[in-house]
């Protein structure tokens, strides 16, 4: 970047040089990026973004998995009041990753009213079973020179 003010206006490191805080302004409202360890593996365990003044809470929130060798399993993203969104990750016996996909959110639902046992019984028998949706494949790794194939789309049956 170039110009005349600096973007990043502070840092904060820890005692073993990890990045635990910036401080950024380009002349409005300040913010605030946030970093979280895991102790031991110094994995990245939590990113947040605070904007001066805000009463919602964090503008962005992002909360780190791992597998045991290290490989994020995922990321689970929210934006200010929106709605969460989960990012998971596959990989393969070389530790590639070998796909990706998004997860829906859950929409919480309303609480229902009370039924009477008899009633439960007869309407749960009357239900239709679901059929599950096949599993999410965007793509997939070649083996033998380890490039990834097109993009793939599940059907729905």
């Amino acid at each position: 970047m170039t110009g005349t003010t600096s973007y990043v206006t502070n840092t904060i490191w820890s005692g073993r040089t990890l990045l635990q805080q910036l401080e950024l302004d380009n002349g409005g409202k300040k913010a605030w990026q946030t970093f979280q360890y895991e102790t031991g593996t110094d994995r990245l365990m939590q990113s947040k973004v605070d904007v001066y003044g805000s009463t919602t809470g964090p503008a962005k929130e992002s909360n780190y998995s791992y597998d045991q060798i290290g490989n994020v399993k995922s990321i689970a993203d929210t934006a200010g009041a929106g709605t969460p969104d989960l990012q998971c990750f596959g990989y393969d016996y070389q530790n590639r990753m070998t796909e990706s996909w998004t997860r829906r959110p859950r929409r919480p639902r309303p609480p229902r009213p009370a039924r009477s046992a008899a009633r439960s019984r007869s309407r749960a028998r009357a239900r239709r079973p679901v059929t599950p949706l096949p599993a999410p494949r965007p793509w997939a790794v070649r083996r033998r020179t380890g490039t990834r194939t097109p993009s793939t789309r599940s059907a729905t049956a």
